[in-house]
């Protein structure tokens, strides 16, 4: 086994994970865990205390560090993402490989979320694999070839930008997107309004399963957004599967039977037909998996 470090920069909080990986028997062993809130404001306060952790570790063979985009992954760069503005061209993995001399990588946290997925869930088996993060925001990591596909800026896969609608709500500053409709920051946001009170995502879920109507017409129209994106990753990518973590899995009872079946109306026949669509298997645990999975790309 290898024992390698993964770290998680998100915009709220921040992990670091020394981990034992078997990519033969599909394994991965949390030796230590350490969560703290990230100062997304500056780069250089959050990166001092996972120094502080790492520091403290020992005969580990590799770095990796997830973060959402934009990132350069050849570069190593961190380039100012929304949720962290002060990683501003941040020089992340020059910084780590000069203070513990080992292999360092960085890697789009959809794309990282595929690869945990692809070697550790679903996806095992899979030629051609399509991850949806269904969470506060909304993007896809894409496996092609048995190879993660990142594009020539490390920007491949920002399927939240793409337009259902001409109008509609606003994701990442784009009116009618894929975000938009379906990200749990956007859901919140517009449900609020059909439903005259401040709501979360999760809030419209639980009153859906109450039956209440209008949370109902709403989870409804977010299955059919979902359908619709899913149709679109199959008739480009003709992938073996598409697998669908965060809310998805949580609220399969509300989203599934419906989602699909959108799918299947909007696709070319023969692509859904060789097309598998499932929930993400690593569910909660899916944050340590992706924290690491990408070391073991060859």
């Amino acid at each position: 086994m290898d024992k390698f470090v993964g770290i998680s920069i998100g915009g709220t909080k921040t992990s670091v994970n020394l981990c034992n990986v078997s990519k033969e028997d599909r394994l991965v062993e949390s030796l230590s865990t350490t969560v703290f809130k990230t100062d997304a404001n500056s780069d250089l306060n959050t990166i001092n205390k996972i120094f502080e952790i790492v520091d403290k570790f020992d005969n580990f063979s590799a770095i990796s560090i997830i973060v959402g985009s934009p990132l350069d992954k050849e570069k190593g760069t961190i380039n100012k993402p929304p949720h962290l503005p002060g990683f501003n061209n941040t020089e992340i993995v020059r910084m780590f490989k000069d203070r513990y001399n080992v292999r360092t990588i960085l890697t789009n946290d959809a794309d990282a979320c595929a690869l945990a997925e692809f070697y550790f869930g679903s996806g095992i088996g899979t030629n051609n694999m399509i991850f949806f993060t269904f969470g506060t925001g909304f993007g896809a990591g894409l496996i092609l070839n048995k190879k993660l596909y990142t594009g020539k800026n490390s920007m491949a896969g920002e399927i939240g930008h793409l337009s259902l609608r001409v109008d509609g709500p606003v994701g990442y500053n784009k009116k009618g997107s894929v975000e938009g409709f379906l990200s749990g920051g956007s859901i919140g946001r517009y449900s609020s309004t059909i439903l005259g009170k401040e709501v979360t995502a999760k809030d419209v879920f639980s009153l859906a399963l109450k039956n209440d109507p209008k949370a109902l017409n709403i989870v409804n129209d977010i299955a059919m957004y979902l359908g619709e994106t899913i149709s679109i990753v199959i008739d480009l990518f003709n992938p073996d599967m598409v697998v669908i973590g965060g809310i998805y899995p949580r609220n399969l009872g509300l989203l599934e039977e419906k989602a699909i079946k959108k799918a299947k109306e909007l696709s070319l026949e023969q692509n859904f037909n060789d097309c598998i669509i499932k929930p993400a298997a690593l569910k909660e645990e899916i944050d340590l998996y992706s924290s690491v999975a990408p070391l073991l790309e060859e």
